[in-house]
């Protein structure tokens, strides 16, 4: 029996950590552009009257939104992480997804409630 395996098959995905900062916002980017014209796309659907298949693709969309606020994790800039979070989160409102806009708001305040102590110069309290 040969111990020869396949081309390609010892090769593996690269981890979000080692892809270059461009081709994580490109990603990003990309699926959130899925994700809206998905949502668009079921909105034409419903005016013809195939509810299944636009409720298929306001699944897609909602996926393309969860994964473009995982990938954002990853961002250098959190001036764009919290863009792309807003982003996202106008999706999932639009979706009628109201508690994980909420949840997506709440993060990108997060962000920039550090962004804003970090330029004040302040320093955040210890916890006790």
């Amino acid at each position: 029996m040969s111990s020869a395996k396949p081309f390609g098959s010892t090769r593996q995905a690269p981890r979000d950590g080692c892809v270059p900062p461009a081709a994580v916002e490109a990603s990003v980017d990309a699926l959130c552009e899925l994700g809206e014209s998905a949502l668009e796309r079921a909105a034409l659907l419903d005016s013809q009257a195939e509810a299944r298949s636009a409720r298929d693709l306001r699944d897609a969309a909602r996926d393309h939104g969860f994964e473009a606020a995982r990938r954002a994790l990853h961002a250098a800039d959190s001036e764009w992480e919290i863009g792309v979070l807003l982003r996202v989160s106008e999706l999932f409102d639009r979706l009628g997804d109201h508690d994980d806009a909420i949840a997506l708001q709440c993060r990108a305040a997060g962000l920039m409630t550090c962004q804003a102590i970090r330029a004040s110069g302040a320093v955040a309290p210890l916890r006790p």
